[in-house]
């Protein structure tokens, strides 16, 4: 008989992950994918530095800021093979590279040698010689590129659901368990 009280349970938690994951999944836009708070897209097409980056301001993005070694590692596995653009660049002033979206430099992984402004390479990409290492690039080149911005609230939304739990952070999940717990009442 115990088990049998237990199956509403485990149904709850079972559905509310369902629609927490669904929430998360939905907070970016179609083509977009979701990693932390962001939402990147992933161009299926190469391009130059300049052509990627307007593309990314008329999707109401950045070509991609990277601030930590795990969110290099995410965007370096887009195609691991291929250079890839980031917002890095060095056009305003040479030598002080700034990222397109105006954020502060606090992680950087520069491939061996790099940046050397071979020529006045001014943009980078990731991805040079080695998964994930950065290099300065004439930025007429045509690479991939990926473009990144702010989820909506629900893709940060962290939800811990313990078995005797009444208390969920997804108004989805909140709104379910409410009307389940009513039936059950």
């Amino acid at each position: 008989m115990d088990t049998l009280k237990c199956i509403p349970v485990i149904f709850r938690i079972v559905i509310g992950v369902f629609l927490i994951s669904e929430a998360s999944s939905s907070a970016c836009p179609s083509g977009w994918t979701s990693n932390g708070t962001n939402c990147y897209f992933f161009s299926s097409f190469e391009t130059n530095w300049h052509s990627a980056n307007n593309d990314c301001q008329q999707r109401g993005a950045h070509l991609a800021s990277i601030h930590s070694e795990s969110e290099n590692t995410y965007i370096s596995s887009f195609n691991s093979s291929m250079y890839i653009w980031i917002g890095y660049n060095d056009l305003t002033e040479e030598g002080s590279f700034r990222w397109t979206d105006g954020s502060a430099l606090d992680f950087s992984n520069w491939g061996s040698d790099q940046p050397d402004d071979l020529g006045n390479e001014d943009c980078v990409g990731t991805n040079f010689l080695a998964f994930g290492a950065w290099n300065d690039f004439y930025c007429s080149r045509f690479y991939r590129y990926i473009c990144v911005k702010k989820g909506s609230a629900s893709t940060s939304t962290a939800a811990t659901i313990p078995p005797t739990s009444k208390t969920w952070t997804t108004p989805a999940v909140t709104s379910l368990i409410t009307v389940l717990t009513e039936k059950d009442s």
